[in-house]
């Protein structure tokens, strides 16, 4: 049984059950003891092989019961509970088995060999199929974990003529017809999947590095055991094992857990495929045979070198004579030997170039457009055609039409073997033009969008120039005028648009806009009406100078907001004024002057007047709430002749006058006493009017249950009295009369009025009908009284209340303090509205919030909060200044860069030209450009190899940066005239390929147009270091044919001659860095590295050549170990690990000592 503990760590690592019969030190990978995994840091130095991997509810799995195809598996959960008693939970799960699989993931599958479609696979190796998930053959063999694990899928390999493909269905596997001759026994099946994962010696557990946190370097791999013949082509297929596995694939039911075919099988076998593919073994020979068979060697002298014939150029240049020097001149290819020239015709080719005579006739020809451009006169009628001459290389980059100086432009230009090379680069694009402009316009992209608006921008600028120059005739005013609509976008003052300063001055903004422009033309309908003065200022309203108009009108402000007039101090009484501020009369004229002017400077008198500082600090003695009590009291008192406002009055003021006449505020109010007797006649009022009297009945009593509902307004029906409670019903409520008007403002927008909240109002309105009903204790009948009121009936259906008198009691008669304070209470509490509350929050009001709203009372139109007109001055501005603002050649520009993004050191050229110009663009090709020679001409990148005698070889060359400079020129040349033909924004200067080699580095290090003026070689860089070139390792072999990904590294030997050491224990192995390592289709393999010829030319350096050591492979026995015609392996083993262990490649390294591949002397 499984337990939980096991399961849950099998979440995090899947195969934490042991793998069983370990190999050590089957191949060399070594994880460093890190605590955490860190695929960076895995060396190729130790693997181990496990016979089988599985975990989580596999690893618990029991075997299937007879006459079933899956295992189950226990699960146990340990329960626990507070009081210490401890018990268990268990499941049985059934697990997935062979026959409920239906394809694998292609994502599990990282790796297949032979590669799929090789043609010169290996017969010396057994086939195999690796997955990402090292538990994935076991993961559904339905088999109890053991030492032997038979895997549910294995892997075939089939000669293909002998299969037949069964059409295919969208809902099932591919299916095979294979002959039962091509298929092993599964006997052995077990021994044919391993797992793998890397050694470490830190002594970690197996399971743990075969768990997801080391999953980059552990996999699962199933072999094929069978043996492969050169030439033919097979199909490895991955296909069940089991016959439940083949039925379920199939798509049909049933099946058990025997082989899925043995030698009484119908033949052929009908299989489900879970993966295939195709391969064809190539002629015999494996990586060792093959390196044994390479031979080093010393170049020839004319590997990597032409030829040429140059004493015939062609007109308009002589021909060389017969004794001239330089008929023939060596031209250096790409790659070339570094062997030194053995006759006497190849050292005077080797460095032999043109007289003086003929690179002057050269340099004249060059010239001679420029020289006759810049010289003829245009005839008249004649059209200005450019004189064709020789091409000249990097014209344009150089940006001189003359060829002058003497480094690479001249170099370049005035020697004809480099001339031929940037011609290489010439043919070379216009071989690939189509898929060069295809990669061109694909890289483009905005540019062209940009230069779309750019052509719209110069179409502006061009239109807008020509009115622009009419515009310096005009006036400054109007000249304002007619940019108006500009004057927010352009700037005249520092920090500011014109708009703003217009906006600031005597000139009002509406002088300017052409609305007002169009009424004041002069040839306008309202000017025409006009006298002949109006008419010769019209157009120049709003100025004629440097100085705009001033619009300003004085105005006066009103009496008391400045200084007072002297009519107002005329109409004063002096008198009076002496009197009341203890002043002579005769000084009281005086006086009122300095004051005024005083007052003046301060503001004016209402803003004097109504500064918070000076008002002095309220009296201690100065009761607020006690005042207001007392206007609310006055308000009260006032009784109404009109009877039923009387009665309103005494239901809704009464409560309020008995609230009062209890609050603390009229505590110390001569007007107390006068409240409570109000209240109390009130209080009694309402008793009456409500009907809570005795009188006598104007008909029978009869009892009976109340009658809810609305009260219908109609005519009095006299009757019986109803018995029962008191109904209440809506009552409308009307128009507020006489409101209440305190002398305090009390608007919610005021902190006093905040503080007040709602107060209650003067009066309610009118009802339309109350109806009354109910008892009193001392019995008797109560009559409804109709209470003929006309009243305004307010639009929703809202109204008064009638209030509940059933607690109240006259108070008339009572003379008792106490029982009438308390008599007074209880009407009070029937108010809708309680002022204590609000005489409270007044009482706490601070004094100088009071204070600060005294403004209010005394300006309540709010004429002080207007802000004082500032004095404005007109503004200055002269018309050069505005005609230059609005210059197209600015405002067009500065429009367009808003809406272009360009780099700052492109921007900055574009906006400095004198016009505006297209942006130009240069695409960059980094592909490595010797594979563009290589396919237009391989004889130009390294020719004469077919000259070595040998076919299998590896000797050494060298780079030739001339060459690859001159090559780089002639192709950016071409390029740039290719897209001004094919309309690319293009000025033919850029630089467009920067890699000849490598396709990850460039070996350009600067454009062009950058070039500095050194020799045509300093303009390249191999690998960063300039100023060399660097040897290349040159294998031409079936080697290279059948293995591709062979490492070929120049090595540092550590050893002596005859015993050469290229690793120690205490000393790595020390390698020239590659440089760029490039494969020539068939055969050749070319490796450059970071040295020189003459750097490698020495005795510890070392040439060699290995097989890749991290594809791991799998070898059969030799063919005299195999009887002849065996088609499977049959030897056994322990277990697969050892199987694997068995079958694994070393992998193989040849080595040749770099001296014998370099000859230096003849």
């Amino acid at each position: 049984m499984a337990d939980l503990d096991a399961i849950a760590a099998s979440v995090v690592s899947p195969l934490t059950s042991t793998a069983t019969h370990v190999v050590r030190d089957a191949f060399s990978l070594v994880i460093k003891p890190e605590d955490e995994f860190d695929e960076s840091a895995v060396a190729i130095e130790s693997l181990e092989f496990a016979s089988s991997a599985v975990g989580g509810l596999s690893s618990a799995a029991s075997t299937p019961a007879a006459g079933t195809v899956r295992s189950t598996s226990r699960v146990e959960v340990p329960l626990a509970d507070s009081a210490g008693g401890a018990a268990s939970a268990g499941l049985s799960v059934t697990l997935y088995g062979p026959g409920d699989v239906r394809g694998i993931d292609p994502a599990q599958i990282v790796r297949r060999f032979p590669a799929p479609g090789a043609q010169t696979a290996e017969e010396t190796v057994l086939a195999h199929i690796e997955f990402d998930r090292p538990e994935l053959p076991w993961a559904f063999s339905a088999t109890k974990q053991a030492a032997v694990l038979r895997p549910w899928l294995t892997l075939v390999v089939l000669e293909r003529s002998s299969v037949v493909r069964e059409p295919a269905t969208s809902a099932l596997l591919p299916v095979f017809q294979v002959p039962l001759a091509q298929l092993p026994a599964l006997t052995h099946a077990d021994l044919w999947a391993h797992a793998q994962a890397p050694a470490t010696t830190t002594g970690q557990d197996l399971s743990a590095r075969l768990s997801p946190a080391h999953a980059p370097v552990n996999l699962s791999r199933v072999i094929s055991p069978r043996i492969l013949t050169q030439d033919t082509d097979y199909i490895a297929a991955l296909v069940p094992t089991t016959d439940v596995g083949v039925r379920g694939g199939l798509g049909l039911t049933g099946g058990t857990l025997e082989p899925a075919w043995t030698t009484s099988s119908p033949d052929p076998v009908r299989l489900p495929v879970y993966d295939s593919w195709e391969f064809r073994t190539g002629p015999d020979g494996d990586f060792r045979s093959l390196a044994l068979e390479l031979q080093g060697i010393a170049a020839p002298y004319e590997v990597g070198r032409k030829f040429i014939d140059t004493s015939q150029p062609g007109k308009p240049l002589r021909a060389l004579g017969a004794d001239e020097v330089g008929r023939k001149q060596v031209l250096r290819c790409a790659l070339f030997s570094p062997s030194q020239p053995k006759t006497p015709e190849q050292k005077v080719a080797e460095t032999a170039v043109w007289p003086d005579a003929m690179i002057d006739e050269l340099h004249a020809e060059l010239d001679l457009p420029a020289t006759i451009e810049g010289t003829q006169k245009q005839t008249d009628g004649v059209p200005d055609l450019p004189i064709i001459g020789p091409r000249i290389y990097a014209k344009l980059h150089r940006g001189s039409a003359v060829i002058e100086g003497s480094d690479w432009f001249a170099e370049l230009n005035l020697a004809p073997v480099k001339r031929i090379v940037g011609g290489l680069g010439t043919r070379v694009v216009q071989r690939d033009q189509e898929r060069l402009m295809q990669s061109a316009w694909a890289q483009l992209g905005e540019v062209e969008a940009a230069n779309r608006a750019i052509r719209l921008a110069q179409l502006a600028e061009l239109l807008a120039t020509r009115l622009h120059n009419r515009l310096g005739e005009l006036q400054t005013g109007h000249l304002l005028q007619v940019a108006s609509p500009l004057t927010t976008r352009i700037s005249i003052s520092a920090g500011s648009t014109l708009f703003a300063d217009v906006t600031l001055s005597a000139t009002p903004v509406a002088a300017t806009s052409g609305a007002f422009r169009r009424v004041t033309r002069p040839a306008g309908p309202m000017i025409r009406r006009t006298d002949a003065a109006s008419q010769e200022r019209a157009g120049n309203v709003v100025g004629t100078e440097a100085t705009l108009r001033d619009f300003t009108r004085v105005y006066a402000n009103p009496e008391g907001i400045g200084r007072l007039t002297s009519d107002v101090v005329s109409h004063l009484d002096l008198q009076l004024v002496s009197a009341a501020i203890g002043t002579p009369v005769d000084a009281v004229g005086g006086l009122l002057k300095q004051a005024n002017a005083q007052v003046e400077g301060q503001g004016g008198f209402a803003t004097y007047l109504t500064e918070p500082s000076r008002w002095k600090a309220a009296d201690t003695s100065f009761d607020l709430g006690a005042a207001v009590a007392t206007q609310w009291t006055e308000k009260l008192l006032r009784s109404s002749p009109i009877p039923a406002v009387e009665s309103i009055r005494a239901q809704r003021v009464g409560p309020l006058a008995a609230e009062l006449s209890l609050s603390k505020a009229t505590s110390s109010s001569p007007l107390r006493e006068q409240l409570k007797g109000t209240a109390v006649t009130l209080n009694d009022r309402v008793l009456v009017d409500l009907g809570v009297v005795d009188v006598p009945p104007d008909g029978p009593v009869v009892d009976g249950p109340v009658i809810d509902g609305p009260i219908i307004g109609g005519p009095v029906i006299d009757g019986p009295i109803i018995r029962g409670p008191v109904i209440d019903g809506p009552v409308i409520r009307g128009p507020v009369v006489s409101p209440l008007n305190p002398r305090i403002p009390l608007t919610r927008r005021s902190p006093i009025g905040g503080a007040v909240g709602r107060l209650p109002q003067g009066g309610a309105g009118p009802a339309v009908r109350i109806p009354v009903g109910g008892g009193v204790p001392g019995g008797g009948a109560l009559r409804a009284r109709r209470i003929p009121v006309e009243g305004h009936v307010l639009i929703g259906g809202r109204g008064l209340r009638v209030i509940d008198v059933q607690h109240l009691k006259k108070l008339g008669d009572t003379r008792d303090v106490a029982e009438l304070d308390a008599g007074l209470a209880q009407f009070a509490d029937l108010a809708e509205v309680k002022l204590t509350p609000t005489l409270d929050r007044i009482d706490q009001l601070p004094f100088d919030v009071l204070r600060a709203e005294m403004t209010t009372l005394i300006d309540p139109g709010a004429l002080l909060t207007i802000d004082t007109v500032p004095h404005r001055e007109a503004l200055e501005v002269a018309s050069a200044a505005i005609t230059s603002a609005i210059d197209p050649r600015h405002t067009v520009r500065a429009s367009l860069a808003g809406r272009l993004h360009l780099s700052a050191g492109l921007a900055e050229r574009w906006v400095a030209q004198p016009r505006i110009a297209p942006i130009m663009a240069a695409p960059r090709f980094d592909r490595p450009m010797y594979r563009a020679l290589e396919e237009y001409d391989r004889d130009w990148l390294v020719p004469g190899l077919g000259l070595l005698p040998a076919d299998d070889f590896v000797t050494v060359l060298s780079t030739n940066r001339e060459f690859m400079a001159a090559f780089f020129v002639g192709l950016s040349d071409e390029m740039g005239r290719e897209l001004l033909w094919r309309g690319y924004p293009t000025d033919q200067r850029g630089t467009y390929f920067h890699r000849f080699w490598n396709p990850n580095a460039d070996e350009l290090p600067k454009p062009i147009h950058l070039f500095p003026k050194k020799a045509l070689a300093d303009q390249v860089s191999l690998g960063g270091s300039g100023g060399k070139d660097c040897a290349v390792i040159v294998v031409k072999s079936e080697l290279v044919r059948r293995f591709p990904d062979l490492i070929i590294q120049a090595v540092e030997n550590q050893g002596t001659v005859r015993d050469p050491v290229f690793e120690k224990v205490d000393s790595p192995q020390k390698t020239a860095r590659i440089l760029f390592s490039e494969v020539l289709d068939p055969d050749i393999a070319l490796v450059g590295v970071d040295l020189s010829v003459d750097e490698l030319d020495a005795e510890k350096w070392w040439i060699t050549i290995a097989e890749h050591p991290s594809a791991t492979r799998f070898t059969r026995p030799a063919d005299s170990d195999l009887p002849a015609a065996q088609k499977f392996l049959t030897d056994s083993a322990p277990h697969s690990a050892d199987y694997a262990e068995d079958h694994l490649h070393r992998p193989v390294r040849v080595a040749f000592q770099a001296t014998d591949l370099i000859v230096r002397e003849a």
